[in-house]
């Protein structure tokens, strides 16, 4: 018997799929959180002439959550006799939206985490989203360059759910190779405006917030070319209105290339404060530094330093 459970649906659905593997010859049975106690006893407690493997599947039981002992006791009570029957696999999901938590005073909560394999799992951190991305996109077939994967990471949630649904997308368009252009045009930006803190200290010309910020995000795990990815398309962003601003309109610009307002206008405030001139020159040499980092002829440690020290000088 197996109980995961968790916020992660993808992760889920995988020790769903390892456990489903184990086997060959079987018949599958799913049972969703909709059922009544008896259909759901009935289901789980049938008697089969053949010594065919009958995996179940009980996604998001009703009675982990209800406080109903008396219900709960009738599912133990069938589980247990039924367990030890090598022909019937049971696998227990339940998927937590958002806040939820499963009560753990549960009786049926209770005799699953003490008779099962059972697995808590939570949703990746954002120095995972790299790792599971390149196995997504590896289990795909898909091909991507290093700098096309730094930019679809920077624009994924941490959640897998919805990475692996922006690169089944991406994979329509093109069953090869993931393109900027395809990254451009069809990866919704999950960055909302609280994930530009990052940036907003860059912006308030901070230079001790900054080294501070991302200190925190190297030693939460965050890779510095990560870091140095969002910095560069911040930068192109600035440059965009640098060239356009004469021509176009903010809202203009938005619609002309695909980017949120709120970003353009922090753009606009940095060149205010910053200056053209040496928004100029810190682009330029942040793009060099990009450059040689994605050549492999520096580090992402020395790139990043040299960002600090251009920054600090320029």
């Amino acid at each position: 018997m197996y109980f995961f459970y968790g916020d992660e649906r993808f992760l889920i659905n995988l020790e769903v799929k390892k456990v489903i593997n184990n086997y060959f010859n079987y018949d599958l049975v799913k049972i969703n959180d909709e059922i009544e106690i008896n259909d759901f006893l009935s289901k789980i407690d049938n008697f089969s002439l053949f010594e065919k493997t009958e995996i179940f599947i009980i996604s998001n039981l009703i009675f982990l959550q209800k406080n109903d002992d008396n219900k709960n006791k009738k599912i133990i009570e069938i589980l247990q006799k039924n367990i030890q029957n090598k022909n019937k696999i049971f696998i227990f999901t339940f998927l937590l939206e958002k806040k939820e938590v499963l009560n753990k005073n549960n009786l049926l909560f209770n005799f699953l985490i003490k008779n099962s394999n059972f697995k808590e799992i939570s949703k990746i951190k954002e120095n995972e989203i790299e790792k599971y991305t390149k196995k997504i996109i590896e289990s795909n077939k898909l091909k991507i360059s290093n700098i096309n994967f730094l930019k679809l990471v920077s624009k994924l949630p941490n959640n897998l759910d919805l990475i692996v649904n922006e690169i089944k997308k991406l994979s329509y368009f093109n069953n090869e190779e993931i393109t900027e252009l395809a990254i451009d045009n069809l990866v919704m930006d999950f960055a909302s405006e609280n994930d530009f803190a990052f940036i907003e200290t860059f912006i308030k010309l901070d230079f001790q917030n900054l080294f501070n910020e991302s200190q925190k995000k190297i030693n939460s795990g965050v890779p510095r070319s990560l870091l140095l990815s969002q910095i560069n398309s911040f930068l192109w962003i600035v440059n965009i209105v640098d060239i356009f601003k004469k021509k176009f309109s903010l809202d203009e610009l938005s619609i002309k290339f695909g980017i949120k307002i709120f970003r353009l206008k922090k753009a606009e405030l940095f060149l205010n404060k910053y200056s053209a001139k040496k928004a100029r020159k810190l682009i330029n040499s942040c793009f060099k530094i990009d450059e040689k980092l994605k050549k492999g002829q520096i580090s992402d440690k020395l790139a990043f330093d040299l960002f600090f020290l251009n920054f600090l000088t320029n």
